[in-house]
């Protein structure tokens, strides 16, 4: 799965691969904030997905998966596993392919 984060992340995902990435994100994964940054910095319509998971869904008990959600809907906690992932990927990806990201660093992530 972290794999598949990464290549998200450099290469982009059609709709198919975001549907997958949006199932695996509805369960527990370990590598659920690495997941959710690929879906901030590559899906079109994650604001609304995460929004629609934070009013409407049961969540598994698992604290990662709202931190991770909330952190994606404010940008709040930055010291939340998902953040620190999104930071070191700015401090390695080429500029290349931050100029694809849907949001490179904003105020909101």
């Amino acid at each position: 799965m972290l794999m598949a984060a990464a290549g998200i992340v450099l290469a982009g995902a059609d709709e198919a691969t975001l549907a997958a990435l949006w199932a695996r994100l509805d369960g527990w994964s370990w590598v659920h904030p690495q997941l959710m940054v690929a879906a901030v910095l590559r899906d079109p319509s994650c604001d609304d997905r995460v929004r629609e998971r934070l009013k409407h869904h049961e969540l598994p008990r698992r604290d990662n998966i709202r931190e991770s959600l909330e952190w994606a809907a404010t940008g709040r906690p930055p010291t939340c596993q998902a953040h620190r992932w999104l930071r070191k990927l700015q401090a390695f990806a080429s500029t290349e392919v931050q100029e694809q990201w849907l949001r490179r660093g904003s105020s909101n992530v």
